[in-house]
């Protein structure tokens, strides 16, 4: 088989860990991905009840969107790259797909209660 750094490919429990590794992180962007669009949902409820609009509520909802959106697609990359046995995954990578969805939740639920605030 394949040697990766001193492990074999065909070894199970890098397999395993493998799959558990793919179907954690599919998982945590799916909630990120879902605790995100509630956030923004929640934000564009409360403004819609107040008429004034801060500044930094449309700097956060923008920086939100792009972080969201490139972190986003970053886990769709890692995610098709982990179908691929013969690909190594970037340990960089993965984080950086990770903390972009955290941060670009903290961005929009900071929005969420700006508008909340008024």
């Amino acid at each position: 088989g394949h040697h990766v750094r001193g492990l074999s490919l065909d070894d199970e429990d890098y397999l395993v860990d493998r799959t558990v590794a793919v179907g954690t992180g599919a998982a945590s962007q799916m909630c990120f991905t879902i605790a995100t669009l509630c956030s923004f949902y929640a934000g564009m409820r409360h403004r819609a009840k107040r008429k004034g609009e801060h500044v930094c509520q449309a700097g956060f909802l923008i920086a939100s969107w792009i972080v969201f959106t490139l972190s986003f697609i970053t886990s769709l990359v890692i995610l098709v790259l982990a179908f691929d046995e013969e690909k190594t995954l970037i340990p960089e990578i993965v984080w950086s797909a990770l903390i972009g969805s955290i941060l670009s939740w903290m961005l929009m639920f900071g929005y969420s209660e700006m508008a909340r605030r008024g």
